[in-house]
């Protein structure tokens, strides 16, 4: 069985929780094609370590959460494989900062076809391999339920059989613009009465306007007369969570947040059995099949923000709510779709593609070129001297809010993840 090296990495309280699942579920699939041989991410990776050389020696891939300083022969290129993860939207700076960890030998790992779109701009002669990896989810856990568990679900949110809800899943910040999702529920609230949103996340920790933007969202939920609409149950575990979406009619998100790479939370309430009605934006772009298993939002990005297309999500869910053929039709469809390309197997096969694609282009190539010899667009290198300089734009933040100075750098890098751009 072919060897592969797997660097673990250390905890990281910067990380969200989707980022921990991905690694664990990746080592998982890897260990299960291949023989996972393990390297700590907190030892030392240099020629005078001789745990290094030994691991490095003894595998023919290795396989790293992000690029990392590593003492590497350049006569036989030893591919090593990088998550993209939500790096590429705002600056590349995973990479960038990271040139001297690279080498041609290697690909990127990412999970959205935008992430490819980023990379081909930043490496305009493509000197470093990119593999698609859409991640997977468990479909022991997200799946539909039966009409007892759906109603004693209801039961406990305190919503009515009758109520037609719709459910959003993710962190409570302001680039998920949950705000929109309460101007969408009070626009169609005269025409379906019994319409509720749950809302099932928590703050991010580090989000220092966390706080704010949830009294902001309770003052809009009170200007809008929506308190009997709305509920929050607050950060969910996956059973509860999956239990919340079998008892919902759909997914709604408004999110155009800056690592939407995947997307998970529409994943699994398709999983559920729910059609989804989300942002034209990163990996809903692949996941969300419009017209099939739900409707997509036109955004589009403009030098000062990202703009949504409510009134085309209005006019979704109203479909949706008002056409119950079509929302059942979408749901078997979005159930469908998920099981085809989105459990675990799925990834794993995923996965092992990625890995053996990167060996055989590794043995392909002569003296591997170091990622410092790589050429990068002007607006890459740019993104890099903001960073080196310690300029941290806010573009880079998790909060929407760009200087006008940014706007062809975070144009060059975001516009990927939206329907387009707005003329300047």
């Amino acid at each position: 069985m072919t060897k592969i090296g797997f660097i673990t990495p250390g905890p990281d309280p910067a990380e969200q929780k989707s980022v921990g699942r991905v690694w664990s579920r990746l080592e998982d699939a890897l260990a299960a094609e291949f023989d996972l041989v393990r390297y700590p991410g907190d030892r030392p990776a240099t020629a005078e370590t001789p745990a290094w050389r030994e691991f490095l020696d003894g595998v023919e891939a290795v396989v790293v959460p992000h690029p990392v300083r590593a003492d590497r022969p350049a006569a036989a290129p030893k591919p090593f494989l990088h998550l993209a993860l939500g790096s590429l939207p705002i600056g590349a700076l995973r990479f960038l900062r990271m040139l001297a960890g690279l080498s041609s030998a290697d690909s990127i790992l990412v999970s959205c076809r935008a992430d490819r779109v980023i990379l081909d701009r930043v490496f305009p002669r493509r000197e470093i391999g990119v593999s698609f990896l859409p991640f997977g989810v468990d479909l022991d856990v997200f799946r539909p339920r039966g009409a007892a568990a759906r109603a004693a679900t209801r039961a406990a949110y305190r919503l009515d059989p009758a109520d037609r809800v719709l459910v959003y899943a993710g962190r409570v910040t302001r680039p998920k613009n949950i705000h929109l999702l309460l101007d969408m529920l009070a626009e169609l609230k005269p025409e379906f009465p019994a319409i509720r949103l749950a809302v099932a996340g928590g703050p991010d920790p580090l989000d220092p306007e966390a706080a704010a933007y949830r009294a902001a969202l309770d003052a809009r939920v009170r200007e809008l007369r929506l308190e009997d609409a709305v509920r929050y149950t607050g950060p969910l575990d996956d059973a509860p969570l999956a239990q919340l979406l079998s008892a919902a009619d759909m997914f709604v998100t408004a999110t155009v947040n800056r690592d939407e790479n995947f997307g998970f939370a529409a994943v699994e309430a398709m999983a559920c059995g729910l059609p989804a009605v989300g942002t034209d934006w990163g990996g809903l772009k692949d996941t969300i099949a419009p017209g099939e298993t739900g409707f997509l939002m036109t955004t589009r990005i403009t030098d000062s923000d990202v703009g949504v297309d409510v009134p085309a999500g209005v006019a979704a869910v109203r479909r949706l709510l008002a056409d119950e053929s079509l929302r059942r039709d979408m749901a078997e469809r979005a159930l469908a779709r998920v099981r085809e390309r989105y459990g675990l197997d799925s990834f794993r096969r995923h996965a092992a593609r990625a890995v053996r694609e990167a060996i055989d282009r590794a043995a392909g190539m002569g003296e591997a070129i170091p990622g410092t010899r790589f050429e990068l667009h002007p607006l890459a290198m740019e993104s890099l001297i903001y960073s080196q300089l310690g300029l941290e734009r806010n573009w880079y933040g998790r909060i929407p809010g760009f200087a006008a100075e940014d706007a062809r750098v975070r144009r060059f890098f975001m516009e990927p993840y939206a329907t387009g751009s707005a003329p300047r």
